[in-house]
């Protein structure tokens, strides 16, 4: 009713859609559209919190259905570019993807991508585990571990950013959005 997305987790990071629909059964409840023709901006927008940076060790997961291919953002805390932390989506042939800020410089980016892409038009969970620690990058569709990998990019906590998360797209302004459904986005540290 107060237009804002609850954060469950009790950290209180609330997030406020714009140009988003409510309404669309998925298979852990009701979905949010993004993306959809004739709107542009579509995101849900969540402020900068300390819960969601500097992270050594970070699970993205979010069920999703993709109406098409390109490179799309799921959720964006900054860009992932550059002194960004993150951004975890799928690349062009619809693979999962996470960019991440080179740490502990901040200076460059790294993306790594799933081998297989994500069917269309199909709900999908798409999930991506990071530990700097361990240095190591896992992941999973559906529950199925598709990839592990060495990860160099981030030798420490992950960069941090005054930017807000964004849910459903790049930037606040809509960049790069997903064509599609989202629910269920959680970010475990």
């Amino acid at each position: 009713a107060s237009g804002m997305l609850v954060d469950e987790s009790g950290c209180g990071n609330h997030g406020v859609p714009t140009n988003v629909l409510f309404g669309e059964p998925s298979p852990r409840g009701v979905s949010y559209r993004f993306a959809r023709a004739g709107v542009s901006n579509a995101t849900v927008l969540v402020p900068d919190s300390a819960s969601l940076s500097r992270l050594t060790q970070m699970t993205l997961e979010a069920w999703v259905r993709q109406q098409s291919g390109g490179f799309s953002i799921v959720v964006s805390h900054g860009d992932g570019l550059d002194d960004d932390p993150y951004s975890f989506g799928s690349f062009t042939a619809r693979q999962p993807m996470l960019n991440i800020g080179n740490s502990p410089t901040c200076t460059g980016f790294s993306t790594a991508l799933a081998p297989s892409g994500i069917p269309l038009d199909t709900w999908t969970h798409i999930a991506a585990t990071l530990d700097t620690v361990g240095r190591e990058l896992v992941f999973f569709i559906d529950g199925v571990e598709v990839s592990r990998e060495p990860s160099s990019a981030a030798l420490g906590p992950l960069c941090d950013s005054a930017d807000p998360m964004s849910i459903g797209a790049l930037r606040p302004d809509g960049t790069l959005g997903l064509q599609g459904w989202i629910d269920e986005v959680r970010i475990w540290s």
